[in-house]
């Protein structure tokens, strides 16, 4: 059965959950993220499975969303704060409790566009 989401006002998203479609809302996801070649959308609550690749979302998805490494697209207003692991290595934390690491490649970015120094 297919559930629609009240907020469309940005690109439809189909997320798969069990037997249901879901219409994603991109405001509502905290990070697009790939585990076992599988393309997941984490939100509060529940992981849905997303059948599009990283950079067809990446380049579809405006300025709200940030690469933090080769298989994670970061939604800005979800990370609640950054930490900084050991050799200089920053960690995500995601409002919904989901972890992930900035990769080299993106770091100098990544502090960039938020202003870390």
């Amino acid at each position: 059965k297919l559930i629609k989401s009240e907020k469309l006002d940005t690109l439809p998203i189909l997320g798969y959950s069990g037997d249901d479609i879901i219409e994603v809302d991109p405001n509502d996801v905290h990070c697009f993220f790939i585990e076992g070649k599988k393309l997941y959308a984490a939100m509060d609550g529940r992981t849905l499975l997303i059948k599009h690749r990283l950079y067809e979302l990446e380049s579809l998805l405006d300025q709200g969303f940030i690469k933090i490494n080769q298989s994670t697209l970061a939604n800005i207003k979800k990370i609640e704060r950054f930490s900084v692991s050991i050799g200089a290595a920053l960690t995500v934390h995601f409002k919904c409790g989901r972890k992930d690491y900035v990769s080299r490649r993106q770091v100098k970015y990544v502090k960039e566009r938020f202003g870390i120094k």
